[in-house]
């Protein structure tokens, strides 16, 4: 199992090619995690602070329904691979779909 620093390093950093990654991460770490002032430090914070304030449910508990979607039928899904997608919630409710957790989306933003 991967930490979650590992996780989001994985998400931060996919486009840097494989054979720089680790020269790019050693350059924004410090002693406390990630330079301060920086991007993938703004990043890791927002992370961390999303990870903790949502109740994944499991797919494997329960999978979501029409009234636990959108308006346009979707909700937020985590991948076997580390990413949260925007997700039809019938492909979520497939059991072959590889998706672990979901959560409905957040409501709109009022005008």
């Amino acid at each position: 199992m991967r930490t979650e620093r590992e996780l989001f390093e994985q998400w931060w950093f996919r486009d840097t090619p494989s054979e720089y990654r680790a020269d790019v991460v050693n350059r924004v770490r410090d002693q406390d995690g990630y330079v301060r002032g920086t991007r993938v430090a703004a990043a890791w914070d927002g992370w961390q602070g999303a990870r903790k304030s949502q109740n994944w449910i499991r797919t494997s508990q329960h999978c979501p329904t029409r009234l636990d979607a959108d308006q346009a039928l979707n909700v937020l899904a985590w991948t076997h691979g580390g990413f949260a997608v925007v997700a039809r919630f019938e492909d979520v409710a497939n059991s072959q779909s590889g998706y672990t957790h979901w959560i409905p989306l957040p409501s709109a933003p009022e005008n």
